[in-house]
């Protein structure tokens, strides 16, 4: 199981470095970059599932009974919501906690959820994958208390007046948006009971797509933003590179699920994912720089807890098959 497993760390990888180009675009305007990153998105993933299925994707959709598609657009829907509120939080929390609190709340209940609740592995896994897999969402629900507390220290030391304000205001938004995200593990599984997997993935990008198309495109009008595109740098070529980024994570993801069940893919591409925004935090934008020794001892245990995390799920992918 060597190939899911390396597509579940190069996904996680990926997911973990789009939002650089958020991090890195200084004059965008929110809705204009987020439109922008879901056009591409919605263009890679719809191109891969063509490719990796061919047309018949349509049909197949088509004759669904309501249940699978409910699941699959559903679920994408509160997948695009659950993005806007995190990279709204990441404005406000910073990439190191706002990876922490929304990722490892969504990873804890989407495998939970999906491996007890629906078909999130492979019918014919032992019961050794389950412990390995739960074993490791707990210790990575370990490491994300830890690095939450971390980021409490260190607002303590280097936060003043507004940036108190944001952290207060962006914790209630991390934890909706780590539940909504979830349903990109939910949406998926149960739609993946009845159609295949890029049927499923198809249903689920579309969902996220429209939902954010929508919003986003109300809040560009009302605002009128349009002209917020002649910023070609910050508005579309930034955007784009993460689009490019984004869009590839949600097909190696899903490719891995495919042969080790999302209840295995999902935690492991999380916690590769926290690991991979705390490293862009720590050593690209320097977060951390003042922040107090302790918040970054903390913090340094929290992400090497999440690294056991993630050997211990991808242990549990070498049970299957």
């Amino acid at each position: 199981m060597l190939a899911p497993l390396l597509l579940a760390i190069l996904s996680g990888i990926f997911f973990g470095s789009w939002s650089v180009s958020l991090k890195k675009a200084r004059n965008y305007k929110f809705e204009n970059f987020f439109l922008m990153l879901v056009l591409v998105t919605l263009a890679v993933v719809s191109a891969s599932t063509l490719v990796l299925e061919g047309p018949g994707i349509f049909g197949q959709v088509m004759a669904a009974g309501l249940n699978p598609v409910a699941w699959g657009l559903g679920g994408g829907v509160f997948w695009g919501l659950a993005t806007l509120s995190f990279g709204y939080a990441l404005t406000l929390v910073g990439l190191a906690l706002g990876y922490a609190i929304i990722l490892g709340l969504g990873m804890f209940v989407g495998t939970s959820v999906s491996m007890f609740l629906m078909a999130g592995l492979p019918a014919d896994v032992g019961s050794v994958v389950r412990v390995y897999a739960m074993v490791g969402v707990f210790v990575a629900l370990t490491g994300t208390v830890m690095s939450s507390y971390a980021g409490h220290l260190k607002l303590k030391r280097v936060a003043r007046g507004r940036e108190r304000r944001d952290f207060k205001k962006g914790i209630p938004i991390c934890v909706l948006s780590g539940f909504l995200g979830s349903f990109f593990a939910l949406g998926y599984a149960g739609a993946h009971e009845q159609l295949s997997t890029w049927s499923s993935i198809f249903l689920l990008v579309l969902g996220f797509s429209l939902v954010q198309i929508v919003i986003l495109g109300v809040k560009i009008t009302r605002s009128a933003n349009w002209r917020a595109y002649k910023n070609l740098k910050h508005n579309v070529l930034y955007p784009l590179a993460g689009g490019l980024t984004f869009g590839p994570a949600v097909v190696f993801h899903f490719a891995s699920a495919n042969e080790v069940g999302v209840a295995l893919a999902y935690p492991l591409m999380m916690g590769i994912q926290i690991l991979s925004g705390n490293l862009w935090s720590f050593l690209g934008f320097g977060e951390w720089r003042q922040a107090p020794r302790n918040a970054k001892t903390i913090q340094i245990i929290a992400l090497t807890i999440l690294m056991v995390a993630s050997i211990l799920i991808g242990r549990a992918m070498g049970f299957v098959g």
